[in-house]
């Protein structure tokens, strides 16, 4: 490694230092974490070119170059966002210049740094070692030459106006201190490499970043004697915090909150770093740079200040609060920052709430004492008139008990009629569902309990249809007021049924518990007549048998003659009928006829059994002519 190299190297180091340097002083700050990456930028510029300087071939020379474009590229984007942060220019909601821009054109020119090179196109051997060559007549030397000097330029402009415009004298000497810097390396840089080459000194090294540390070294003074990145308002708000136990928000000139305590987070629900950067007009409306307390703080006119204010949470509630602001000097006697300290209110509030709420409450009472007093003398006059209506109440409600038991005896005598008159009773409403009150009939009837089921789902359990129907019938009734129309509706419902071998007379009523039929009812009254009807069918029977001896008697020739025609019909004829060679139909006709001639001469002589027979022998015979193909006679 050649001298140049070292000298290079040893700025590298110098870079390393300065860069963990000013990061120790503060690392919370934001100036000083883009102080670190500035310098971080220029150790890597110079790593790479004190390698460059020394390289074996042409081709690890370009390499080394090559690398060292994040540095160089980037570099000048850092200062300019340095400076925006030094004057307090690039607060998040700075809409005018956002921060991102500014390290667009640095990163397009890494990445042309890193594949062909921006200032030059290849590096050349010279005595002190490998250098590069500068290409003028290239479109993005020009390029990075005009980024490169507004990016100075900018930065050097933006810090000597705040330094012009601050009322502190020791930001004064710290922006003259980074402005003559800046300007003084700046200019050696391109004295070395760009002015040098043009009037014919080509062979001198090419050490920008050396140069460089001229800033470095204007960066040093400010730092160690001017306290630039050391003596901030947040290193002044840690002491301060530390003997604070209510609400503390730090603030700088121009009313930006700078630092907050915890008890701010508790009470008002924010993140410190929600609040940071933020006008202080964010949790209260009132103090802003034209507030004229705040105004007398900046301005000198006054030291301290107290007053009752209104702070917002992060919700929207607003809090009552004490403020006490103080302004704080440094040692040359300049404003560094306010510091606002506040005392929750709430609590003495509420006290002072309660205080007038007790008092209220006392006066109630005085009052309500008061309205006691001639309240007695009401209720004295009230308890006589109480206890001559007790008396009467106690006499009625004696006379109630004598009725509810007369009352329960008729329904228990009700009860017993309705379960031994041999009838079953059952109703439902609207619904259609069996009321619990049905009588014990019903459960012989159903042979199940009838409770909450639909009577026509009891009464046709397997005709699906006619239980819908019965139902739809029932739903009408439920609905209709029209005495003519309700009569036709109860018509089609079913008067008699067979059920479980048993024949059951139905007899429906409508009963109506409301005027208005909301409270409409159907009453069911199921009688078993089996009996009555088996003495109708033994009495009808009898009846037969009786008139068909009596026409036997009378008519006895012919009912002989009759019997003697319809042994002939089935020895003789119907043989000839079956054997006859006609065709199948017409001699089943000829059959059929001659059956029903002979069940209409029976029928004259009251023969029911030989008439039923007769007539069930030509059903069969009907359905065997509807099945049967074939004949065989």
């Amino acid at each position: 490694m050649n001298l140049v190299s070292l000298i290079t190297f040893t700025a590298f180091i110098m870079y390393i230092f300065l860069a963990f340097f000013g990061l120790q002083t503060d690392s919370r700050s934001r100036l000083n974490r883009i102080f670190f990456c500035l310098c971080l930028a220029c150790a890597l510029w110079a790593f790479c070119i004190a390698f460059m300087f020394s390289a074996p071939d042409n081709k690890t020379a370009w390499l080394w170059f090559r690398l060292s474009s994040p540095g160089w590229c980037l570099g000048p984007a850092l200062v300019v966002h340095f400076a925006l942060a030094l004057t307090g220019r690039d607060q998040p909601d700075n809409k005018k210049l956002p921060i991102y821009l500014i390290y667009l054109p640095g990163l397009i020119f890494t990445v042309l740094g890193l594949t062909v090179g921006v200032t030059a196109s290849h590096v050349a051997l010279m005595s002190f070692g490998w250098s590069p060559v500068n290409s003028g007549n290239m479109v993005r030397y020009w390029a990075y030459a005009t980024y490169y000097a507004t990016c100075i330029a900018l930065s050097i402009i933006v810090v000597w106006q705040w330094g012009k415009n601050s009322p502190s004298r020791r930001q004064q000497k710290q922006a003259r201190i980074v402005v003559y810097s800046t300007f003084l390396g700046t200019l050696l840089a391109f004295f070395n490499e760009t002015l040098l080459p043009v009037l014919g000194y080509a062979d001198t090294p090419k050490i920008p970043v050396v140069l460089w540390l001229i800033w470095a070294y204007g960066m040093w003074i400010a730092i160690s004697r001017y306290r630039l990145l050391i003596l901030t308002p947040a290193i002044a708000a840690d002491q301060i915090v530390a003997s604070i136990t209510d609400m503390m928000v730090l603030l700088d000139l121009n009313a930006i909150i700078l630092k907050v305590n915890r008890s701010v987070e508790e009470v008002l629900g924010y993140a410190e770093k929600e609040l940071l950067g933020k006008p202080a007009t964010h949790i209260s409306e009132t103090w802003d740079i034209s507030n004229e307390a705040l105004h007398s703080l900046v301005t000198g006119l006054a030291s301290f200040h107290q007053q009752e204010a209104s702070w917002v949470t992060k919700s929207g509630a607003a809090i009552p609060v004490q403020i006490s602001a103080s302004a704080v000097k440094d040692n040359y006697g300049d404003l560094v920052c306010l510091v606002v300290v506040a005392q929750d209110l709430r609590p003495t509030k509420e006290l002072e709430r309660e205080i007038s709420e007790r008092r209220r409450a006392e006066q109630a009472l005085q009052e309500t004492v008061m309205q006691i007093k001639d309240y007695s003398i009401r209720l004295e006059e009230q308890n006589h008139k109480l206890e001559f209506q007790n008396a009467e109440l106690e006499a009625m409600t004696t006379s109630l008990a004598e009725a509810n038991q007369t009352l329960e005896e008729k329904n228990s005598q009700l009860e017993n009629l309705f379960n031994n008159v041999g009838q079953g009773f059952l109703s439902f409403s609207q619904d259609l569902l069996i009321h619990p009150e049905n009588s014990r009939e019903c459960l012989a009837i159903f042979r199940q309990n009838p409770t909450g089921k639909r009577f026509s789902n009891l009464i046709y359990p397997r005709d699906k249809e006619q239980a819908e129907f019965m139902d739809t019938v029932f739903n009408e009734i439920m609905k209709e007021s029209d005495p003519l129309r309700l009569e036709v509706f109860l018509s089609l419902l079913p008067e008699e049924i067979s059920l479980y071998e048993r024949c059951i007379s139905i007899a429906y009523r409508v009963v109506n518990d409301n005027p208005d039929d909301s409270g409409r009812a159907i009453l069911v009254i199921l009688t078993d007549i089996s009996e009555k009807r088996l003495l109708e069918a033994r009495m009808q029977e009898e009846k037969d048998i009786f008139s068909m001896v009596v026409k036997a008697i009378i008519y006895h020739d012919d009912l002989l003659e009759c019997i003697e025609d319809f042994r002939n019909f089935y020895n003789h004829e119907l043989k000839e009928i079956l054997y006859s060679p006609r065709e199948l139909d017409d001699i089943l006709a000829e059959i059929l006829r001659n059956l029903h001639t002979f069940k209409g001469n029976f029928s004259q002589f009251d023969t029911a059994s030989v008439v039923g027979e007769l007539h069930h022998l030509e059903s069969l015979l009907l359905e065997a002519r509807d099945q049967v193909t074939g004949f065989d006679r």
